[in-house]
């Protein structure tokens, strides 16, 4: 996964940095920063990916028993599938955020 990071955020950064981080090595503290917060949104992305992964599992599992479903059985199936839509909905806003940063 790459980033694009925009002249404008490498200047926040850096006042940022010299704002809250004074010491002389700024400059390396402001790379290191900018590093550390694309490493961070890349392990989300990754994590939130996985966990779409494993609620498809899940909820494939679960309608593969339905015809035999008791009500609580239901109310599970149920509540994952709301819990996927919720994070694959988050995930796609973010991807779709990011992509159009990247075509910023």
């Amino acid at each position: 996964m790459e980033f694009l990071i925009l002249d404008l955020a490498l200047v926040t950064a850096a006042g940022l940095t010299n704002r809250y981080i004074p010491n002389p090595y700024s400059p390396e503290k402001t790379i290191d920063l900018i590093k550390e917060l694309c490493k961070n949104t890349k392990e989300r992305m990754t994590n939130q990916s996985k966990r779409i992964d494993e609620l498809q599992q899940k909820e494939s599992e679960l309608n593969d028993k339905i015809g035999n479903l008791s009500n609580e059985e239901n109310e599970k199936l149920k509540q994952v599938g709301k819990e996927l839509n919720l994070i694959k909905s988050n995930y796609y806003l973010e991807k779709e955020y990011i992509n159009k940063l990247k075509n910023f």
